[in-house]
């Protein structure tokens, strides 16, 4: 005999019936009759509770509990979704409950207080795009009225890995294994199979198609796939996401829309240069707030399925992200709250006033102001002056600077005679060198600090300590100065001493001062961009010309690098084309090796070629 007892929230049981089965009949179905039922909605979260009981004669055998609120979730043709036949929206948040700046003592009351943050602020969804919930958190977000969606956590991957048969079929396993285990929970209604896809990708949508026949098959629920863009080849899943970061597309968006409708939008926008004059300045909290408020509206406006906020709380990862700026324990700034949960965010009172009363919220425009460092202005006049008073004071040192800039191949003809040359000049010419370079490097670093692109492509090459240096150099600019100062000058020291090791193998003897002397004045006319150093970064902050500059400093660097070749023949004495052939080859090992080994440890080649695949969507 089986028996059903249905109880409230209050443990009072409200209704019971029974069934029998035999081995000619080994299931049975059975109906209880509620009275008044109470449907299950976000603002009222009501739950009943199943026992079933199965007995033998009267002896109990087995015993089991379940959760059984009156909630269905369904789909429109539309792309919309019902809840309990109702139109329902989703006004959705990321989050991640574990993490070691904003969770520190992995607490679950932590967890409670942020669930009840997130229904404060009017969300009705929550997702969990990095990290799988276990069953204690999806029952408080039962108990809070959250809808649930869990993802597959995977994040931007590259799509030679694709083609593994044996990646395709763990991946795929591991999608059943989740949708299997959160199908039990009423309020998992959406599963996602992974975030930062590429949408002209085939091996990508062949994935997400898969992925959509086991949430179809296996739980009878909603699945969905996360875009860096808009998909334009047809896709089985139920819904489609495209993530936006610190832009909205609003052309795209409509355009896409006017093909399928089951479209969701999530926003990202970093603020970690907090409270500022207005919304013009960007990355402050302002910004923030009015990218949220432009993506909400813009939602409501388009009758779209929904929209996401990325993220409710500031959390921490496993390196530093150029795009969310340094910091020592890794601290992503993109929540609408930091981990002190203040609401002195801009985009805290924004969603809260949207998603609760409906209102907006004026937010400033304020004026831009330039917000680059005094160092990128101090040095490069440091710099000049200092040279501008050397060349007017030392007739020779402006003597030499001449023939080394206009008659290389004479001046280094008298390095290999023996002619006489000033070694103070040469060191002063040294350390100068390497300042220059230094702000050159550093100027075009600082630029790209908050640079998704720029952020993909460092953390391609799967090392935390690159992208943890990298963020370092380019968002602490005077420590950045320094370090990068240094190590130009241990580089410049290194192409001496490796020169010098192969002048072992040249007829010829080349002392270790006249090499020292070919490779600092072989770059000496890196000095003559310190002007361009001193306007470099209000020049790219127009976006006017970039790719233009980019592709000039590569080529006035690779005539500096012609230059130093050129002073290795003439001071050894030894064939032009034996110094490019050797020069070129070393370049081709060297680089070589360092490509192969990024490759087979991590896979950094098929990581670049998903950055640049990805470039025009950003």
């Amino acid at each position: 005999t089986l028996k059903l007892t249905l109880f409230n929230d209050s443990l009072k049981a409200l209704a019971s019936a029974s069934a029998v089965s035999n081995s000619s009949s080994p299931s049975a179905r059975i109906e209880v009759k509620l009275t008044n039922p109470v449907l299950w909605t976000q603002k009222n979260p009501k739950l009943y509770y199943a026992k079933i009981s199965l007995f033998a004669s009267d002896t109990l055998l087995d015993e089991v509990s379940l959760d059984a609120p009156l909630l269905k979730i369904s789909k429109t043709e539309n792309g919309g979704l019902l809840l309990n036949g109702k139109p329902l929206k989703l006004r959705g948040v990321t989050y991640v409950p574990f993490s070691a700046a904003s969770n520190p003592d992995f607490s679950y009351d932590v967890i409670k207080r942020d669930l009840q943050l997130a229904k404060n602020l009017g969300f009705n969804f929550i997702r969990f795009p990095n990290q799988l919930p276990d069953e204690k958190i999806i029952r408080m977000c039962a108990k809070e009225g959250l809808l649930v969606s869990v993802e597959v956590p995977m994040n931007f991957l590259p799509g030679s890995i694709w083609e593994d048969e044996v990646f395709n079929k763990t991946l795929l396993d591991f999608s059943k294994e989740m949708v299997a285990e959160y199908s039990k929970f009423y309020n998992v209604i959406l599963y996602g199979a992974g975030n930062s896809l590429t949408p002209d990708d085939e091996s990508n949508i062949e994935y997400v198609n898969k992925f959509a026949e086991i949430v179809k098959n296996n739980s009878g629920k909603l699945s969905f796939a996360s875009f860096v863009g808009f998909p334009q080849k047809e896709i089985d899943v139920d819904f489609i996401n495209v993530e936006f970061f610190s832009e909205i597309k609003a052309n795209e968006t409509l355009s896409f829309l006017t093909k399928k409708k089951n479209l969701f939008l999530t926003g990202t926008y970093p603020c970690f240069l907090g409270s500022k004059s207005g919304s013009i300045v960007k990355n402050s909290y302002e910004a923030q707030g009015a990218f949220f408020k432009k993506l909400l509206g813009f939602s409501a406006q388009n009758n779209l399925t929904g929209v996401f906020v990325n993220t409710l709380v500031d959390y921490s990862g496993d390196y530093n992200s150029l795009y969310v700026s340094y910091s020592e324990n890794h601290l992503y700034k993109i929540g609408v709250t930091g981990i002190d949960r203040k609401a002195n965010r801009v985009a805290y009172n924004v969603i809260r006033e949207k998603l609760k009363r409906g209102k907006n919220v004026v937010i400033p425009y304020g004026t831009r102001k330039a917000d680059f460092p005094l160092l990128f202005i101090v040095v490069p006049l440091f710099l000049a002056a200092l040279i501008a008073f050397v060349i007017n004071s030392r007739r020779k040192f402006r003597e030499d600077a001449s023939r080394a800039l206009l008659r290389s191949y004479n001046f280094f003809s008298d390095i290999r005679d023996m002619r006489l040359l000033s070694g103070f000049h040469s060191y002063f010419m040294f350390v100068v060198n390497a300042a220059t370079m230094a702000l050159l490097v550093l100027n075009i670093l600082y630029f790209l600090r908050a640079n998704i692109i720029f952020d993909k492509i460092i953390v391609s090459f799967g090392s935390p300590s690159l992208s943890d240096f990298t963020a370092f150099l380019a968002w602490k600019p005077l420590e950045s100065f320094l370090a990068l100062f240094l190590i130009f000058i241990g580089l410049t020291l290194f192409i001496v001493i490796l020169l010098k090791f192969l002048a072992i193998f040249n007829p010829t003897k080349v002392l270790f001062s006249n090499i020292f002397y070919t490779v600092v004045w072989a770059f000496m006319p890196i000095n003559l961009l310190i002007p361009a150093e001193l306007v470099l970064l209000k020049v790219l902050a127009l976006n006017v010309a970039n790719l233009w500059i980019y592709i000039l400093l590569i080529l006035y660097l690779a005539w500096l690098v012609l230059r130093l070749l050129k002073g290795v023949y003439v001071v050894f004495d030894i064939l032009p084309s034996t110094v490019y052939a050797f020069a070129g080859g070393l370049t081709v090992l060297v680089l070589g090796g360092v490509l192969l080994y990024v490759q087979l440890s991590v896979n950094g080649l098929d990581y670049l070629a998903s950055v640049i695949s990805q470039i025009k969507y950003f």
